[in-house]
């Protein structure tokens, strides 16, 4: 048996020969326990004044041994099982805190596979080093596409951003845009829904 601080050791001026265990919560006044009538002992004897508090060595009541033996036995068992581990995660916040970590986690998972799609989606890209005028572009298309460099670097340019393929769309004309566009998807270069970030370049 494990002596616990809310335990009790007493004789009973009316079982002396017997040291008996009781919660400590019956012998406080202010106790919700004393509030009610026929507190007993661990054994089931009632408890009656006068008594006296023993220490615990001096407990030789087997029954009440045995019943604290049982409870603490029940006890033990319940809250190493997952119904008394839950609850202790909800009492000490630990059930909150590996929700954030979980969350954290997904966070961070999907941030490694955007990262990672983009490192595929750019090497996809500049892997592409033909020169432009494979394309067979005009004259006029290809001179303004000289600033934006290969295939490789004009594909990025329409596959990054909004931003990118507004200012290939601003220097090349609607027009040129649309050519270079559908040269590029004609290669197989290309393709007008892009799956990496689900938006269309047109």
């Amino acid at each position: 048996m494990e002596w616990n601080a809310h335990l009790v050791a007493i004789r009973l001026a009316s079982d002396a020969a017997r040291v008996h265990i009781i919660e400590r919560s019956y012998l406080e006044p202010t106790g919700a326990a004393y509030r009610y009538t026929n507190i007993k002992t661990c054994c089931g004897v009632e408890l009656t004044s006068p008594y006296d508090k023993c220490q615990q060595e001096e407990i030789d009541c087997d029954p009440c041994v045995a019943k604290v033996e049982k409870q603490q036995a029940y006890w033990k068992k319940f809250w190493g099982g997952w119904e008394g581990k839950k609850i202790i995660k909800i009492l000490t916040g630990m059930d909150k805190l590996e929700e954030e970590w979980r969350e954290s986690h997904r966070q961070t998972e999907a941030v490694l596979r955007e990262a990672q799609a983009f490192h595929d989606f750019l090497e996809d890209c500049l892997k592409h080093h033909q020169p432009v005028f494979t394309l067979e572009l005009p004259d006029e298309i290809l001179l303004k596409l000289m600033d934006f460099g290969s295939v490789g670097e004009i594909l990025f340019c329409f596959k990054l951003n909004d931003e990118t393929r507004q200012k290939l769309q601003t220097t090349l004309g609607k027009e040129g845009f649309a050519l270079l566009g559908s040269r590029l998807i004609s290669k197989g270069l290309l393709k007008a829904n892009d799956p990496i970030f689900n938006r269309r370049w047109t």
